[in-house]
This record gives C-alpha cells, sequence and structure tokens, in this order.
C-alpha cells in the first residue's frame, strides 16, 4: 500500500528534525569543550604566572638581603682600609708603624656577592616574557645578567688585587696565619657589629709594618677598587628593589 505523500512529507521533515537535533547537540557539545579547554588553558596559566611571580618574588627578597650584607661588610673593608691609610699616611716614610690586627685583616678581607637568578633565567632563556604587564618589568629581567655581569667583574678585580698584590706583599713581612683564622670571625663582626667570635687577644694585638711608598700606593689601590666593588653592589641592590616594588604593584 502507497504511503501517502502528506505522510512521507512529514516523516522527512520529522527525519531533519531529529538530524538538526543531534548536530546541534554535537556542536553544542564541541562548543563546550572548547570552552572548559580555553577555561582550563586560563586557569593553568594563571596559576603558572603566580607560581612565577612568586618565585621571582622570593629571589629577589634573597638576592637584596644578600647584597646587603655583602655592601656591609665591604663597607667595612673599606673603613680598614681608610684606617691603615690613615695610620700610614701620618707616619714618616720608611719608618714602622704598629698596626692593629683588626684593621689589617679588614683590608685583606675579599666579600662576594652571591646572588640567585634560577628563575631570572629560566625565564630568559625560555622567552616567557608575557607574564609581565609591563615593559619596564621586562627591561629590568633581561638586563639583570648584564649588570651582574659587571658588578662581578669589579668584584673579581678587587680579589685579584688581594691574592696577586696586596698578601704577597704583606707576607714578606708579616705572620699572616692568625689573620687568616680569624677572617671568618672578622666578616661575621663586620655583618653584625657582633665581636662575640673574636679572641681578645686579637681584637687587642698589632702588627708592624713598615710605611713604605710601595704599601701606601697598594692601600690606596685598594681603597679605590673597594668603591667602584661597592658603587657597583649599590646599582644591583637598587635593580632588585626596583623589580621587588614592580612585582609587588602588580606589574
Amino acid at each position: 500500500m502507497k504511503k501517502n505523500p502528506k505522510s512521507r512529507k512529514a516523516q522527512r521533515s520529522k527525519d531533519w528534525k531529529y538530524i538538526g537535533r543531534e548536530i546541534g547537540i554535537v556542536v553544542i557539545g564541541v562548543l563546550t569543550a572548547f570552552m572548559l579547554n580555553s577555561w582550563w588553558i586560563n586557569v593553568k596559566e594563571r596559576d603558572g604566572r603566580k607560581v612565577v611571580i612568586e618565585n621571582l618574588r622570593s629571589e629577589m627578597i634573597y638576592n637584596i638581603e644578600e647584597l646587603e650584607r655583602t655592601i656591609a661588610v665591604n663597607q667595612f673593608v673599606m673603613k680598614s682600609t681608610k684606617s691603615l691609610a690613615k695610620i700610614l699616611r701620618s707616619s714618616p716614610l720608611n719608618e714602622d708603624v704598629n698596626v692593629p690586627d683588626t684593621v689589617l685583616m679588614g683590608v685583606i678581607i675579599a666579600a662576594t656577592n652571591n646572588p640567585a637568578k634560577g628563575t631570572i633565567n629560566s625565564i630568559v632563556s625560555s622567552g616567557k616574557l608575557d607574564f609581565a604587564k609591563n615593559n619596564e618589568l621586562i627591561t629590568a629581567i633581561t638586563s639583570w645578567n648584564n649588570k651582574l655581569d659587571d658588578a662581578t667583574e669589579d668584584e673579581l678585580t678587587g680579589y685579584n688585587f688581594i691574592e696577586d698584590h696586596f698578601v704577597p706583599y704583606l707576607r714578606e713581612y708579616v705572620d699572616l696565619s692568625e689573620l687568616f683564622e680569624n677572617s671568618g670571625n672578622l666578616v661575621h663582626y663586620a655583618h653584625t657589629g657582633s665581636r662575640d667570635r673574636l679572641p681578645k687577644e686579637f681584637i687587642d694585638d698589632t702588627v708592624t709594618l713598615g710605611a713604605k711608598l710601595e704599601l701606601i700606593n697598594l692601600v690606596a689601590q685598594r681603597e679605590m677598587r673597594l668603591g667602584i666593588t661597592v658603587r657597583a653592589l649599590i646599582r644591583l641592590q637598587d635593580h632588585q628593589l626596583k623589580m621587588l616594588e614592580l612585582i609587588n604593584n602588580g606589574s
């Protein structure tokens, strides 16, 4: 028996509605999955940015504290160097002078900075700088290693001067063993101002040096190199303080 044309038309309409409904369900499902995936990616990126920011903040705080310590020690060394220069210049040339152990050891100390840079290096090497919201923070991050290299070069020059020139000169005239034994305790004193680790006899002792022109010039050069190093370290500290300010302000 033949079907009524109206019945066939109704069936086709019903089939198309079913197909349309199925297509709609599929489209809605795809769009929903896409939206959920985009949402999840955004959540992960947002969480990832928070982790980077917190790691960077922790690194900056550590570096600021480390630089504060190193600057304090270097300023103590500068004070000792100026004291030695004053003693030598106030004495007749080539005459012996008594120099406190703490002053001489203070001149010999060569404190160096050891900053953390893992997070910054990871950000720079990966090229993922898009977490930063302004160019000032990006510039600060990408310029850090160059500034650090400059300061490290100044520190190394000062260290090599002590090892290659100042200490070899002193070894000709002074037994440095006791000074070196107490060097760590003197660094503690330079950083904290506490003498509790320094033996009393070391504090009270003096060494005899000749006020020779060569030594006067070595001390003057030491003072010059220290000034360069301290200024470089202060620039590094200012750089890290600025980065921390940018991070805390939501950059």
